[in-house]
């Protein structure tokens, strides 16, 4: 293989590596964006059951207290209260699904289940790392090997092109 052409794939391999390293990084702070977000709405949730256990209801009769009332500020409150209930229980199940899976998962599961605004969040503060982790020289081993693979497969481009001698 000519120089130049070392000198290529090796770069493409520590620029991908380089890029694709940083995801577990990332990763890392939008769980902990995700993880205050949860534990907020969590608290959000408790002080809702609590109100509801001093009144002496079950929370759906509390719920239900203001979605049927004849006040429409009340029923926008008990709205709302909802809302407040499955957000808790969404970020909940979200940070468990994400912090229990394997390695290789994660990626997608945060493509599937990303909360955007936290995503958007976390992406606006990010900070780029040195990635010393088992993990981290994983993503960096796989992002070597997809923007090598990628190079071959554009220098093989113009051959699809040429015209073949007739013989």
């Amino acid at each position: 293989m000519p120089m130049i052409a070392r000198t290529l794939y090796l770069a493409a391999a520590a620029a991908g590596g380089s890029a694709t390293s940083q995801f577990p990084e990332f990763f890392q702070q939008y769980l902990q964006r995700l993880g205050g977000h949860a534990d907020q709405a969590a608290i959000q949730a408790a002080r809702i059951r609590d109100a509801a256990a001093a009144e002496k209801l079950s929370l759906q009769a509390y719920l239900d207290s203001f979605l049927n009332s004849q006040i429409s500020a009340h029923r926008r409150q008990g709205e709302i209260l909802q809302v407040e209930l499955g957000e808790a229980d969404r970020l909940r199940q979200s940070l468990e699904s994400l912090t229990q899976s394997p390695v290789w998962q994660r990626p997608f599961l945060m493509a599937s289940q990303a909360e955007t605004d936290i995503l958007q969040a976390a992406a606006t503060a990010y900070q780029p790392a040195v990635p010393i982790t088992p993990e981290g020289f994983i993503y960096a081993g796989i992002g070597a090997l997809m923007a090598i693979i990628l190079l071959r497969s554009l220098r093989s481009i113009p051959s699809l092109f040429r015209r073949k001698a007739p013989q």
